[in-house]
């Protein structure tokens, strides 16, 4: 939309030409009492157009150069096109000075000083003019331009252009609509932006990038806008994606009689099906047909005043012979123009022992939470999220019998997805969990091992408090649908019975498929502990099948 607001200086110096004949000679001279020629051009001419482009290729180069003040006379002797081009004097500096509109100032951040001047040479006048039309673009006037007053020539060697805004109105975007997506969520698209935000390309990319950042959605064409006299309708063109995907994982390894273990979950997530952008997570885990675990989850966005939306989890774990845990998570969850957002839940949690042991006891626990989200989404269905950031934090209460003691709980979990080149990625996945309290519980810990956390290891074999843990994936892609990777993974745990830091670390390979109907992963890994005397190592298969539906 922003023109070259430089060529309305070229208005300025204008010529008359015959278009008789086919050539024109220019003579340039210094100044207008000069008797010779200090240059001479010719030009041909195949047409008109031609002709008058070649001519201001020659007036703007001398411009450019300085000569601001030239003049340009036909002097046609009848036999020849002759235009002769008086110099006069040449100009180092030019200073731009703003002509007041009548539009307020008080936004305006072009290099200009409080009289609204700056400083420039010929050879960038053009550059610094468009950068301040670009500016005012920037700032909601999508169709302010820059237009050459007048010129001062009474300096020695510095020129002074006069300029102006004209149609620098400020325009806002007061409503989106969207094509393409007859049952659109409105509920999360009307928070894409805010309130009465200013018509720029910088907010256009953003809204751009916000709506690439919902999974379920796809723009399928730009963005357009309809200016009305009082208002601003803004027109973006999206698709429903359907990212309904189920996930089976099965680890399988040998015990040390030499029988075949199996371990493994089935995780599903139903994605905006009632198009509100809503999202429903089923996982059950079966780990080693000793520890059996329900998972259900649900969120709804920007369901309450338009803005806040609300959340619920429920899990109950039962491990054979030992105990059963069931909790209860509900909250309001408020989600950031920048892809942020965030929780803050209730949660209450209740544990019933199944058996005599002193590290297991009946307790109730209640508490605040708060999480932290960021999330960018990749165009790469083998590896959908190029950035997740989670950050928790959580105070509790716990009845331990008639003892009430107090709780914390700190949670961080990062993953990246670094691009080393074409063909080359490095996978990142730092998790993080801290829970504090006195007389700590077996039945309150949390369980790590195996694809999720550390591979190498059995799902959930491990008890503890306290972890930190590292996975990377050196991934290298044939082409989209196919893939080989080399893992790593490392960490330390507090050991339950010890209380003491426990390092370990694996190492293995994968590969990975993408097929019609979905996803197909194979991780085999050797996990040990760093300090174990015994020399304990384990080596897992990890077969994993998303289906995309």
């Amino acid at each position: 939309m922003a023109k070259k607001a430089v060529l309305i200086i070229y208005i300025l110096f204008s010529w008359g030409i015959s278009a008789q004949k086919n050539a024109v000679r220019i003579l340039i001279k210094r100044e207008i009492s000069s008797l010779k020629a200090a240059d001479t051009v010719f030009i041909n001419r195949s047409s008109l157009d031609d002709l008058t482009q070649k001519m201001d290729s020659v007036k703007g180069d001398l411009i450019r150069k300085g000569y601001l003040n030239l003049v340009a006379i036909d002097t046609n002797d009848g036999s020849t096109n002759q235009v002769e081009i008086i110099l006069n004097r040449k100009y180092e500096t030019i200073i731009i000075e703003e002509i007041d509109s009548g539009v307020k100032m008080d936004s305006l951040k072009v290099p200009l000083s409080r009289k609204r001047t700056t400083l420039t040479t010929p050879e960038n006048l053009e550059k610094q003019l468009s950068s301040i039309q670009a500016l005012r673009n920037s700032q909601g006037s999508p169709f302010a331009e820059v237009v050459v007053d007048r010129w001062n020539f009474t300096d020695q060697d510095t020129a002074r252009v006069y300029i102006k805004i004209i149609n620098s109105e400020k325009r806002k975007i007061d409503k989106i609509v969207v094509n393409g997506y007859p049952k659109y969520p409105e509920n999360v698209i009307r928070n894409l932006m805010g309130q009465s935000a200013l018509y720029n390309s910088k907010n256009i990319e953003r809204l751009k990038t916000r709506i690439s950042n919902l999974a379920y959605l796809e723009n399928i064409k730009e963005p357009q806008a309809l200016f009305k006299e009082d208002s601003t309708l803004l027109y973006i063109y999206v698709r429903k994606k359907n990212i309904n995907k189920a996930d089976g994982l099965i680890s399988f390894n040998t015990d040390e009689d030499g029988k075949l273990r199996f371990n493994g979950f089935l995780d599903a997530s139903l994605v905006n099906n009632f198009n509100y952008g809503e999202q429903f997570n089923f996982e059950y885990r079966n780990d080693d047909n000793s520890q059996t675990n329900i998972d259900l989850q649900l969120s709804i966005p920007a369901i309450i005043l338009k803005k806040i939306g609300v959340a619920g989890e429920l899990t109950i774990t039962r491990r054979d012979s030992l105990y059963q845990n069931s909790s209860l998570q509900t909250g309001l969850s408020y989600n950031f123009l920048n892809n942020f957002s965030s929780q803050l839940n209730y949660y209450s949690k209740t544990s019933v022992q199944e058996s005599n042991s002193n590290s297991i006891s009946d307790f109730q626990t209640r508490g605040f939470s708060t999480r932290l989200n960021y999330i960018q989404i990749s165009n790469n269905l083998l590896q959908p999220e190029s950035l997740r950031v989670q950050i928790g934090a959580g105070i509790y209460e716990r009845q331990l019998g008639n003892q009430e003691t107090f709780q914390y709980t700190l949670e961080a979990y990062i993953e990246k997805l670094w691009n080393l080149s074409r063909s080359i990625n490095l996978k990142s996945t730092l998790n993080n969990f801290l829970l504090k309290t006195d007389d700590l519980q077996f039945n309150e810990l949390r369980q790590i091992g195996g694809v999720r956390t550390i591979r190498g290891f059995n799902q959930n074999n491990i008890d503890t408090a306290a972890y930190s843990l590292l996975q990377t994936d050196v991934k290298y892609a044939f082409n989209d649908r196919i893939y080989v990777s080399v893992i790593s993974d490392g960490g330390v745990f507090e050991d339950f019975t010890e209380r003491k830091p426990q390092y370990l670390y694996s190492f293995g390979a994968g590969f990975g498929i993408l097929t019609n109907a979905g996803i197909l992963r194979l991780e085999v890994v050797n996990g040990r502990f760093l300090n174990s005397n015994q020399g304990i190592s384990s080596t897992i298969a990890h077969l994993n099948f998303r289906i995309l539906f």
